[in-house]
């Protein structure tokens, strides 16, 4: 130990340039000094490179890595901005990753315009979860097509999770969500569910412009154990008033003549266009069960007032 800090003591103290080599199994580390003159450092220069070398089958020292440092800003009394370049290569190495002065990553680019860019050019990032499942998720730019998916399995063969495309859509269990929200399969929600503008189910059904103030479309039946609908109309009990105007059975039989259906109830044509207001049919209904009470009544006195005309020309 007294010995490697004897050495590094002598080589920084030497004013020449130099190379320490320190070789073996182990890499070799090259620490390379260039002092030719007292002269202070500037931006773009070099301020030091750890090299990564290798003996070939040819017994020749190769470059398999190195880390440069260099003033990649301006230069003051106060301050050396520096940034780390990451080179390694096949043949020969290459610049892969830096951090600048600025703590910014690139990976694959050398100007980083955030914390941490990567290039569109069909990278992915993976993981490998220390389960008995493995994890990893892939970023997809074919065709100009930005999008990250997550999968469990193995790498390129495992089944998907979770899709999210580039224009926001999400996916679960699918990949190409044609939606904001896609969930293939089950799904199980635990809590308050707001839903702002329609909800359809079983269909994609878009309504004209009649039924435009609608919210829920189905295509099925529905099966509960209570509806309860808050009617905000007039509730028919106003046929009960004495101001009520109810039609002869005369004007009725005629409408029917007419209409081929009850007055001021829908005919098929309304009905088959846009449906049944359930709320409303329901008041339309107790109306007319309310007029028809009415015409019982009438009929009833009526008979009654005969039969007392009968009784009395019998006696």
């Amino acid at each position: 130990m007294n010995k490697l800090i004897w050495i590094a003591s002598l080589l920084l103290a030497l004013p020449c340039g130099l190379i320490a080599q320190f070789s073996g199994s182990d890499p070799n580390a090259i620490f390379s000094r260039y002092n030719s003159g007292p002269s202070p450092i500037s931006s773009g220069d070099t301020i030091g490179k750890l090299t990564f070398r290798g003996l070939t089958p040819s017994n020749q020292f190769q470059i398999g890595a190195s880390i440069l440092a260099y003033a990649s800003g301006n230069v003051t009394s106060n301050s050396l901005p520096s940034s780390l370049i990451f080179r390694t290569g096949l043949t020969a190495a290459k610049n892969q990753m830096i951090i600048t002065d600025s703590g910014r990553i690139g990976l694959g680019i050398m100007t980083p315009a955030t914390s941490l860019h990567i290039p569109s050019e069909g990278y992915q990032i993976g993981f490998n979860a220390a389960i008995s499942d493995n994890f990893y998720n892939t970023s997809d730019v074919a065709a100009g097509v930005r999008a990250l998916r997550w999968y469990n399995g193995n790498y390129g063969s495992g089944n998907l999770y979770m899709s999210l495309t580039q224009t926001g859509n999400l996916g679960i269990g699918e990949e190409k969500p044609q939606e904001r929200l896609v969930v293939k399969g089950n799904a199980l929600i635990k809590g308050k569910e707001t839903i702002q503008d329609r909800l359809f189910v079983g269909t994609d059904y878009t309504p004209h412009s009649s039924l435009s103030n609608y919210r829920i479309f189905t295509d099925g039946g529905i099966l509960c154990t209570e509806v309860k609908i808050l009617f905000t109309q007039n509730w028919p009990d106003y046929v009960f008033d004495n101001n009520y105007r109810l039609m002869e059975l005369k004007e009725v039989e005629e409408f029917i003549k007419n209409n081929r259906h009850l007055p001021d109830v829908p005919n098929v044509h309304d009905i088959q266009d846009n449906g049944i207001d359930v709320g409303e049919m329901n008041a339309i209904l107790l109306r007319k069960i309310e007029e028809i009470t009415l015409y019982i009544i009438y009929q009833n006195n009526e008979i009654e007032q005969l039969k007392a005309r009968l009784h009395g020309k019998a006696e």
